[in-house]
């Protein structure tokens, strides 16, 4: 249950002198669908006492030049989509989700909206946090982060478990560059056992069902996250550059199956439980300019198990783990990756042919 502290529909802005105004807009009941900005630790915790721990319908605008940390806490997206929106600024900051739980119900969606970032000398962060889903047929209980001409970004120790919807990406990277994942684990694709039968049925509607990246990098255009930016109330009014996203490293990372309970299962307060059979393909783009191609990608010391196939179709190197259209061998490198129940076409691994790919 919310916490509210005032009358429904009730204004509250808090101004503090070091960083300036912050306002909390309630326009719901028991503190849901809440629009938030946040520029320092008293205006996130300001925003925490009057949503409590559902944020149901909450968007938040997160302007931080100094670190904000959340409390150690379960969270709950239950009824209505969450959208943390990052607007350009030049400063870099962390957001410390402190070990903290977000679960996100069947008939809802978390998403995280990116523009700018930080500096080389101070990157901008999110890290410490968990992120646990009900993934299911109709595209709910996911997270969906996008990230337009995005820079200088840090994500470390992030979990992502029965989060990642089919056909969706955890993170969609148009035009970014200077982009880190560090410790990164994500656990489970797609809302079902996948077998034989419907892996075959699902690529032959559209084969975009069973390769979309947990990590997708893409270009900066109008259609990045389907559909034009101007229909998006966040990327609206930012302007595509038309560059592809380079300089992305992605380490320590594990991408892996899910047998365990879902998020529904703990907001319906049962022991409902679900399994995950493949994980998603892990990282790369199937969509780009060869003119323009991605560039200073590294990923090193990565598990890769499991990653979802067909078995028809194990010349695809869009099924690979690791894949970059248009990618060469002197601009993307892996080493030190660990490759489990993996399926492909040897004479396809690692070898440049519109795509470079890798799947052990």
């Amino acid at each position: 249950m919310k916490k509210w502290f005032g009358l429904v529909l009730l204004l509250l802005v808090f101004i503090y002198g070091e960083t300036g105004e912050a306002a909390i807009t309630n326009s719901g009941t028991n503190g849901q669908n809440i629009r938030a900005t946040i520029v320092n630790q008293e205006d996130l915790d300001a925003y925490l006492n009057a949503t409590g721990t559902d944020l149901s319908g909450d968007i938040v605008t997160f302007r931080n030049t100094s670190t904000l940390t959340f409390p150690n806490k379960w969270y709950f997206v239950k009824d209505k989509t969450t959208e943390w929106w990052f607007e350009s600024i030049s400063n870099g900051a962390d957001v410390d989700l402190n070990e903290a739980v977000f679960a996100i119900s069947n008939q809802s969606n978390f998403y995280l909206k990116i523009n700018g970032g930080g500096t080389e000398e101070n990157m901008k962060s999110i890290r410490n946090g968990t992120f646990l889903g009900s993934s299911n047929t109709n595209n709910k209980g996911g997270f969906i982060g996008q990230m337009l001409n995005g820079q200088h970004w840090y994500f470390k120790n992030l979990v992502f478990k029965n989060a990642h919807l089919q056909e969706h990406h955890l993170f969609d990277l148009a035009g970014c560059t200077n982009i880190n994942f560090d410790t990164i684990k994500t656990y489970g694709y797609g809302h079902s056992e996948y077998s034989t039968t419907q892996l075959r049925n699902l690529y032959e509607q559209n084969p975009h069902n069973l390769y979309a990246e947990a990590i997708q990098l893409d270009l900066s255009i109008d259609g990045a996250f389907g559909g034009s930016l101007k229909d998006k109330s966040f990327f609206k009014n930012i302007q595509p550059t038309q560059e592809s996203t380079t300089k992305v490293i992605l380490k320590d990372s594990l991408f892996t199956t899910y047998d365990g309970r879902s998020a529904q299962g703990y907001i319906d307060g049962t022991k409902e439980t679900v399994v995950r059979n493949y994980s998603a393909t892990a990282i790369g783009s199937h969509t780009g300019d060869e003119n323009k191609p991605y560039t200073e990608l590294n990923f090193y010391r990565n598990t890769f198990n499991k990653t979802i196939r067909t078995p028809d179709k194990t010349d695809d190197k869009r099924m690979y783990p690791i894949h970059v259209k248009y990618g060469t061998k002197e601009q993307v490198k892996q080493t030190s990756n660990v490759f489990q129940n993996q399926y492909g076409n040897p004479s396809s691994n690692g070898h440049v042919g519109g795509y470079l790919a890798w799947y052990q």
